[in-house]
Formats: structure tokens, sequence, C-alpha cells
């Protein structure tokens, strides 16, 4: 009874740790590495300075015209 109870207590307090790591520490981690991957440098000005640059990313552009002949029956529902 006393090993469960030691073992429920280390397991409790390694949590605890654990969590309060991820609370803490995690958040800086992810923060920094976010921000090293998006520094708009000369160096790497060949993947943002043109789009779509080296990325090969494709740009696409949606509109949408709408014409309302009857404006009045369409916000009155009639």
């Amino acid at each position: 009874m006393q090993k469960r109870v030691l073992c429920g207590g280390v397991c409790a307090l390694v949590l605890l740790v654990l969590g309060m790591f991820a609370a803490i520490g995690l958040q800086g981690v992810v923060d920094g590495v976010i921000l090293d991957g998006v520094v708009l440098a000369p160096e790497n000005s060949d993947l943002w300075g043109q789009n779509p640059g080296k990325s090969n990313v494709t740009t696409i552009r949606n509109f949408t015209f709408f014409n309302f002949t009857n404006p009045r029956g369409y916000l009155y529902r009639s």
C-alpha cells in the first residue's frame, strides 16, 4: 500500500513538473523557432522578394461580383 502511494506521489510530481515546463518553457521555444523561420533578410530575399520566388507558391485571386436588380426585395425578403 505504501509503495502505491509513493509511486502515485512521484508520478504526480513528475506530471506537475512537465506541466509547468510545457506552460512556461515550451511557449518560448515555439516562439523562438517561429521567429527564426520568418525573418525577412536580404539573404533570403529570393523567398519573399518576388512572388512566388523559389517557394513555388501559386497566388490565387478570387473576385465575386453581385448584381442586385431588386435590392429592397433582397433586404426585406419580399
